[in-house]
């Protein structure tokens, strides 16, 4: 079976891509010196299943920032961000709400990379907000494509188990330059 002229032509930019893909791999190996530090910036839509106001979204959304510090082949110290952009109620208890207004998250986790690709963290953090303010448990998992230059992106996931119970679950879609 032949390709024919014009199918060729579509091959073409895949073969080159990944002709590309493998110089870049090889001058960073060869330039002996691995990037240790990275920068991301995410935008975050979370679902809080405890919100109990009906005109308010189910979906929060929010942007992240995050720092990462590579200390050996697999293992990375993360410091993470989150503010989100909208304010909400959560029910607390049965007949108690808890108003939300912009809470800010922090955290420092442990980064794990599964494969070249996953990588999954787990720290503690807190919510900080103008009402109450929480302790929380995070867990990630994010999927990382490899572009030039030292930069990925890609989509994450998180939980975010807050002390007084109320948990959220977090999808996100980030960019991150190594340096």
């Amino acid at each position: 079976m032949t390709l024919g002229p014009n199918r060729s032509l579509l091959i073409l930019p895949f073969f080159l891509l990944i002709l590309s893909i493998q110089a870049q791999h090889e001058m960073e190996e060869e330039s002996g010196k691995e990037k240790k530090w990275a920068i991301s910036l995410a935008t975050i839509n979370s679902h809080v299943p405890a919100v109990t106001d009906s005109r308010s979204r189910i979906i929060i959304p929010a942007w992240g920032l995050g720092v990462d510090y590579k200390v050996s082949e697999k293992w990375a110290l993360v410091f993470l961000t989150e503010l989100e952009i909208q304010s909400y109620v959560v029910e607390q208890g049965e007949e108690q709400e808890l108003e939300r207004e912009f809470p800010l998250i922090t955290v420092l986790a442990v980064g794990y990379e599964i494969t070249p690709n996953i990588v999954v963290d787990v720290g503690i953090g807190r919510e900080f907000e103008s009402n109450e303010s929480f302790n929380l448990l995070h867990f990630a998992a994010a999927y990382n494509f490899h572009l030039p230059n030292h930069w990925h992106i890609g989509p994450g996931a998180a939980l975010n188990l807050r002390e007084n119970g109320f948990p959220t679950y977090s999808f996100k879609i980030g960019a991150a330059k190594m340096f």
